[in-house]
């Protein structure tokens, strides 16, 4: 897959920890303006994205509710039995009953519990192309694979480039739609 860059070279209008630059440029080169993308976890992407696109964040940190121009969904993290910690599946069930979307963005929680979406990907029209951020971590890389699996699609992790904070670098997880 190769992403092209819809930003002039120094111009990337996000940083940091924020979501990858690719990332970006893929939902610009494949997401209509105006069309509506649910998102796990907020943060500066989310406001640049909604000049463009319909948000609706999926956040589990009161700290950050009402920073961008979304609709939030508040779903405080919850231990499940199995030990993993994630959103709390019931307030996603009731808050996102009818909501559509055309596009996943799979940026939140934490580093380490992002595999419930995987465990709870029944929950969600996974028809629509997903991305995840972070693809750089096996934690998340893991999940992410498993889940283009389970969906029976091809899941592309795509090298960002290195950042100044990391030696690690970035990478996103992207999930194409279904056919």
């Amino acid at each position: 897959m190769v992403v092209t860059s819809m930003y002039p070279k120094d111009t990337y209008p996000l940083g940091g920890v924020s979501l990858a630059k690719a990332a970006l440029d893929w939902i610009d080169s494949h997401i209509e303006p105006g069309q509506t993308i649910l998102e796990f976890g907020s943060g500066y992407a989310t406001g640049h994205l909604a000049k463009k696109y319909s948000m609706v964040s999926v956040e589990h940190n009161s700290r950050y509710l009402d920073r961008q121009p979304t609709r939030y969904v508040f779903a405080p993290l919850k231990q499940y039995a199995d030990g993993l910690v994630w959103y709390d599946t019931d307030i996603l069930r009731s808050e996102l009953d009818g909501v559509d979307y055309d596009l996943i963005l799979n940026d939140g929680p934490g580093i380490g519990q992002r595999r419930g979406f995987t465990d709870n990907m029944a929950m969600f029209e996974c028809g629509v192309p997903i991305i995840w951020d972070d693809c750089n971590f096996e934690c998340i890389a893991d999940p992410f694979k498993e889940m283009a699996r389970r969906l029976d699609r091809p899941g592309k992790i795509v090298f960002c480039g290195a950042r100044k904070w990391s030696e690690i670098g970035k990478s996103i997880g992207v999930i194409e739609m279904a056919a």
